[in-house]
């Protein structure tokens, strides 16, 4: 990933409690179709942690069967053990790479996090991305860390989902001109993510804009995704709003969503409607 690549973080559509296996590859079509780099299936975007084990295996099988592009598998858990059966599964279908999480909710050491990635690593032979995200887990991977998780040799990049300008402008320092990967993870911060040398996104508003975002990381302006993640700020938890949006805009899937996360209320639907509507 050391050429300026765009992935989606792409929403699991669901049909009355079910997978929408049928709106799945519909998905994974349009995000091909439009040009994507590559898809990250099972991230926290996609409700991973609300999906069964069948299920997970279902959604990445039928996202190396759809698509050629690169597929790159979520296996975050706050159990080591746990994300290492996903990787595995991962790896036995076909996946280009993963994504790991630091540990939620247990509050591991520093050792604690390096000893759960370095396990993960170990587990399979496919290049690992690890995701730092202190807003969903409480631990935010500091540069000592950082540095000892460079010394595994399949570890290509670090997705930071932040909105720290100092540790944005560190670490694109850090890694620019390099082989690693800095990938931005928080869509709102794409612009100061560029402005020092990021080489990759992924994103959440690309499942509604994949070429449009594409089309950022090339340099170019493109407002109606910056007003979109306007509009998309409703008060509701990730994915909730992505999924609405999808379900009314694109019309391929359902805005289901699996307890504990609610729909968007009459209120913040008819806000949303407002805003888009206001937009066009």
């Amino acid at each position: 990933m050391n050429q300026k690549k765009c992935y989606t973080a792409l929403i699991t559509p669901f049909k009355n409690g079910n997978l929408d296996e049928e709106a799945l590859v519909g998905l994974l079509k349009y995000q091909e179709d439009q040009g994507i780099d590559g898809i990250v299936l099972c991230g926290t975007t996609g409700e991973v942690d609300l999906v069964s084990s069948a299920e997970y295996a279902r959604i990445l099988e039928l996202g190396c069967k759809t698509v050629s592009i690169p597929i790159i598998a979520g296996v975050g858990s706050p159990s080591t053990q746990r994300s290492i059966d996903m990787a595995q599964v991962a790896q036995s279908m076909g996946v280009h790479s993963l994504l790991a999480v630091t540990p939620y909710y247990v509050i591991p050491t520093k050792e604690g996090v390096l000893a759960h990635f370095t396990a993960i690593h170990e587990a399979t032979t496919l290049p690992l991305i690890v995701y730092s995200n202190p807003r969903r887990t409480g631990f935010e991977i500091p540069e000592d860390l950082l540095d000892g998780l460079l010394k595994l040799k399949r570890v290509v990049g670090l997705k930071d989902s932040t909105s720290d300008l100092p540790r944005i402008q560190k670490l694109g320092a850090k890694f620019k001109g390099t082989s690693f990967s800095y990938i931005c993870g928080e869509d709102s911060q794409i612009d100061a993510f560029l402005d020092v040398g990021a080489t990759g996104w992924i994103c959440v508003i690309s499942n509604l804009y994949p070429k449009e975002c594409t089309s950022i990381l090339q340099g170019n302006t493109e407002p109606k995704v910056g007003q979109m993640l306007e509009s998309l700020v409703l008060g509701a938890p990730n994915p909730v709003p992505i999924k609405h949006a999808v379900s009314h805009i694109l019309g391929v899937c359902s805005p289901e969503v699996r307890l504990p996360l609610l729909p968007l209320t009459v209120e913040q639907s008819a806000e949303f409607a407002r805003r888009i509507n206001h937009e066009s």
